[in-house]
């Protein structure tokens, strides 16, 4: 029985555009998935984070980030430019918001943060004698700080296990595994009604 190539190229040719309409139709569709899932996880840091990092010489700088409040595991991400989320040890939010949505935190490390309380900061005056015999006066803005280091490196360990199942890939096919069976589901109907609707013409003759 001679081949005839002109019906093979037609087969073929149906097949690769099937293939590659479903090909196409998978990229937007992630493209669709992607874009929600950013904007979800944007959405999600809606705290303002202004963090207090201590530097030589008793100076503190400020550096704003932002902040995603866990309500199921009471814990505050801390998510800086150009570094990944840290999670911070449990605490009250509400006893440390400012306003709506602003948090203020000091860096002990860059993966170790405590919430500063806006009651426990004071105004220090101190009055001192320069080299010239005169008296001189200078304000300081002090806080207080009540940490317990043990504790916290048993949490940052803690932590950081949690994290990798939070806010990596695994911990995503974690949470969307039942979205993502359905996907691959749903594609798997479409190549088989592709193939059948191929099929049909020469079924029917």
């Amino acid at each position: 029985m001679a081949l005839d190539l002109n019906v093979i190229g037609v087969l073929v040719w149906g097949v690769a555009k099937w293939f590659i309409i479903g090909a196409l139709i998978l990229v937007v569709l992630g493209l669709v998935i992607w874009g929600l899932i950013f904007y979800s996880q944007r959405k999600k840091y809606f705290l303002k984070v202004i963090v207090k990092l201590p530097r030589a010489g008793g100076t503190i700088f400020s550096e704003i980030a932002k902040g995603h409040y866990d309500v199921a595991a009471g814990i505050v991400d801390i998510k800086r430019k150009k570094c990944k989320p840290v999670a911070m040890k449990p605490f009250d939010v509400r006893r440390f918001l400012q306003g709506e949505n602003v948090l203020e935190v000091l860096m002990l490390s860059p993966t170790d943060f405590i919430p500063i309380d806006p009651k426990n900061y004071m105004k220090v005056t101190e009055e001192y004698t320069d080299n010239e015999g005169n008296k001189q006066t200078q304000k300081y803005s002090v806080f207080d700080i009540v940490t317990d280091n043990l504790k916290r490196k048993t949490w940052k360990n803690y932590t950081e296990r949690i994290a990798k199942s939070r806010f990596t890939l695994a911990g995503f096919l974690d949470q969307h595994w039942r979205a993502i069976e359905l996907g691959i589901l749903v594609f798997i109907i479409f190549i088989g009604f592709s193939v059948l609707w191929m099929r049909m013409p020469k079924l029917c003759g």
